[in-house]
C-alpha cells in the first residue's frame, strides 16, 4: 500500500458501474478533494461530459479477452479542463468473475497542448504553401507565359515575313510552344485554376485526365452533375488528398482501375480514392506515401482520414461535415 501512496502517477480501483473504491493520494491532490470525500463516487462524475458515454461503455463490460485498455479523456480539475490518460486493467478472480477495474493516470495535457500547438502550426504551413503555390502559378502563367507567347509571335512573324528565314527560327519557334505548354503544366501542377473557376468535380475529372497510366481511372458523384460549391480550404484539402492518393495508387499499386467518387450526403462530403492493386501493410508505412500530410489536410477542415489495405484493395476515404463556413455555394 505504501508504493502505491508514493507513486506519482494516479492509481485508483472502481467497479463495473464505475463506483471507486479506492484512490490513492496523487489522485487526491489532482482532484483537489479528500479521500473520504471520492470513495464511493461515481468515476463518470469526474470525466467531461462529452467523454461519459464512451467510458460508460468502455467499462460496463470487462472482458477477460481484452482486459486493459488505454484511453485518453478530458477531466474538469478545479474548474480547469485537463486531459488524463488512463489505463483500464479488469481484475477477474479464479473462476473468470469480474471483480473490480485498477487503473493507472496521469495528466497529459502539456502533451495535448504540444500536440495541438503543432497542429496548427502544420496546418497554417500548408496554408502558406498553398498561397505561396497559387502565387508560383500565376506568375509563371501571367508573366513569364505571356512573355513566351508574345516572343514566339515575333519569331513567327520573322519567318512570315522573310521566305528564306531559316530553318533554325522555326525550330525555336517550335521550342517556345512546347515551353509555352510546359509552364502551363507546371502552373496547373502549382494550383488548378479550375479548382477556383469550376470547382471540386470538375478539377477532379481534370485530375483523372492528366495521369498518364495503363489503369482506368474512373471519377464518379453525386449528384451526377456535381455543381455545389464550398469554401476555398476544403476544397484545396481534398483535391490535394485525392492528388496525392492518385499518384501514390499509380506510383505503388499496379492497379488496372481506380475509382475516385465525391458525394455530399446529408450535411457531410464524402471524398474516396479507391484502387483494385497490390495494396500495402498501413502498420509498416510511416513514410513516403504522404499519409500523415492527407491526414493533416482532412483533420484541418474538421475531417476524418481513413485507409483500409489489403491483398486486392487500396480505399482511402475522407469523411468532412459541412459546417456554415464550409459549405456555403458561393466560393471564396
Amino acid at each position: 500500500r505504501a508504493i502505491v501512496e508514493d507513486q506519482t502517477e494516479m492509481i485508483c480501483r472502481f467497479l463495473s458501474d464505475g463506483t471507486l473504491t479506492f484512490v490513492n493520494q496523487a489522485c487526491c491532490n489532482c482532484f483537489g478533494v479528500k479521500r473520504e470525500d471520492i470513495i464511493g463516487r461515481k468515476i463518470l462524475s469526474l470525466i467531461s461530459h462529452k467523454y461519459r458515454r464512451r467510458i460508460k461503455s468502455a467499462i460496463a463490460s470487462p472482458d477477460p479477452g481484452k482486459p486493459v485498455e488505454t484511453i485518453e479523456h478530458q477531466v474538469v480539475v478545479k474548474g480547469q479542463t485537463r486531459w488524463h490518460q488512463w489505463t483500464h486493467r479488469a481484475i477477474f478472480d479464479d473462476g473468470g468473475n469480474f471483480v473490480e477495474y485498477q487503473s493507472a493516470g496521469r495528466d497529459i495535457t502539456d502533451r495535448k497542448t504540444a500536440e495541438e500547438t503543432l497542429q496548427t502550426l502544420h496546418i497554417q504551413l500548408m496554408n502558406a504553401q498553398e498561397v505561396e503555390r497559387r502565387r508560383l502559378a500565376g506568375d509563371l502563367h501571367d508573366s513569364l507565359g505571356q512573355q513566351m507567347i508574345a516572343m514566339n509571335y515575333n519569331i513567327r512573324d520573322i519567318v512570315n515575313r522573310i521566305p528564306t528565314a531559316s530553318d533554325h527560327l522555326k525550330r525555336l519557334s517550335d521550342d517556345c510552344q512546347r515551353i509555352v505548354r510546359e509552364i502551363r503544366e507546371i502552373s496547373h501542377g502549382l494550383y488548378p485554376a479550375t479548382l477556383e473557376s469550376l470547382g471540386l468535380a470538375t478539377s477532379l475529372r481534370q485530375l483523372a485526365a492528366e495521369c498518364k497510366s495503363c489503369a482506368k481511372i474512373i471519377v464518379r458523384t453525386s449528384p451526377k452533375k456535381f455543381q455545389r460549391r464550398y469554401g476555398t480550404t476544403v476544397e484545396i484539402a481534398l483535391f490535394r488528398i485525392a492528388q496525392e492518393a492518385l499518384h501514390n495508387c499509380l506510383r505503388h499499386s499496379n492497379a488496372n482501375e481506380v475509382l475516385v467518387s465525391l458525394t455530399h450526403k446529408n450535411r457531410n462530403l464524402l471524398l474516396s480514392v479507391q484502387d483494385d492493386g497490390c495494396g500495402f501493410d498501413i502498420s509498416k508505412t510511416t513514410t513516403g506515401f504522404g499519409l500523415n500530410t492527407m491526414k493533416e489536410r482532412a483533420r484541418a477542415v474538421g475531417g476524418k482520414l481513413q485507409i483500409v489495405s489489403g491483398n486486392g484493395k487500396t480505399q482511402i476515404t475522407v469523411d468532412v461535415p459541412l459546417t456554415p463556413d464550409n459549405q456555403a455555394n458561393k466560393h471564396e
